[in-house]
């Protein structure tokens, strides 16, 4: 009897220790990530990514045909104004993330024109159709832009630079 209780302790806290790890993985993720990019990438500004190579370290098994960008995002206090113009030869893509680690909404090319305007923010009632309500305050969201020619990377990198993230108030 003391045997069965012994073990139903241990499989109640070994369940309950899984659930508490498997919920908090996530937000340990992002904040690992913000902690390890803290001198290098500031709030609610953009960061561009050179191409990558074999000795690139910071994102694990990042792709050399791909040209990254990242805002990391806190729209606590202000709603964030992203803009960017696409090329319309290649692949590009705003991927954004929550806090959570859930990926929550996609733009890519064949969806938008040669300009993107969105807003981003917590604010569910906004029913513009430039509007992204992010379910957290706090997330990245990543761009992704297709090298399919090492000779176009000037014309790439350019169309990187255009990314914008500004702070606006609400109104």
């Amino acid at each position: 009897m003391i045997k069965a209780k012994g073990l139903a302790v241990i499989i109640f806290f070994a369940v309950l220790s899984h659930l508490a790890v498997v919920y908090a993985f996530p937000y340990v993720v992002v904040m690992s990530s913000y902690l390890a990019t803290k001198d290098e990438v500031k709030v609610n500004e953009v960061y561009h990514q050179k191409p990558v190579d074999a000795s690139f370290r910071k994102v694990v098994m990042p792709s050399p045909d791909i040209l990254y960008s990242a805002c990391v995002y806190d729209i606590s206090r202000s709603d964030l104004l992203i803009e960017a113009r696409v090329p319309k030869f290649t692949y590009w893509s705003a991927s954004f993330y929550s806090l959570s680690t859930d990926n929550f909404f996609t733009v890519n090319d064949r969806m938008v024109g040669e300009k993107v305007t969105l807003m981003l923010t917590t604010n569910k009632s906004c029913m513009n159709e430039k509007c992204v309500v992010s379910p957290s305050e706090r997330g990245i969201v990543i761009f992704r832009i297709f090298i399919p020619d090492k000779s176009l990377l000037p014309a790439l990198e350019e169309f990187q630079r255009s990314i914008k993230c500004k702070e606006i108030p609400r109104s």
